[in-house]
């Protein structure tokens, strides 16, 4: 769970608020798993803007751009908003229902 967590997108100290212990607790269980930490924050070039630009034209998700840039969430929202390259696909959920029981593509007609 703690592994999922990291790769996708939330840092130490927030999982280790989740689950109630220290961050380091949290630091050990990935390194011991052989998980490589993060880097601290991406250099933003020209060249990584371009490779930004390319996987938010071809629809790629907030966790595949974080998976690879090793970064978090915030960094890639913050770096789409600086730059001005247009805004992320939200992923499709699955139908879910409405609160009176008819779903959200196929609403029942009232005669």
């Amino acid at each position: 769970m703690i592994v999922f967590m990291y790769q996708n997108g939330n840092n130490p100290s927030t999982i280790a608020d989740k689950f109630g212990v220290a961050r380091r607790t949290i630091i050990s269980r990935l390194d011991a798993r052989g998980i490589d930490a993060r880097k601290k924050a991406v250099e933003w070039t020209p060249e990584t803007d371009e490779r930004l630009k390319i996987l938010v034209l071809k629809g790629a998700t907030v966790d595949e751009i974080c998976a690879e840039f090793g970064c978090s969430k915030n960094a890639v929202y913050v770096r789409i908003s600086k730059t001005g390259i247009g805004k992320l696909k939200r992923k499709m959920d699955k139908e879910k229902p409405l609160r009176n029981g008819n779903s959200e593509s196929g609403k029942e007609k009232k005669l």
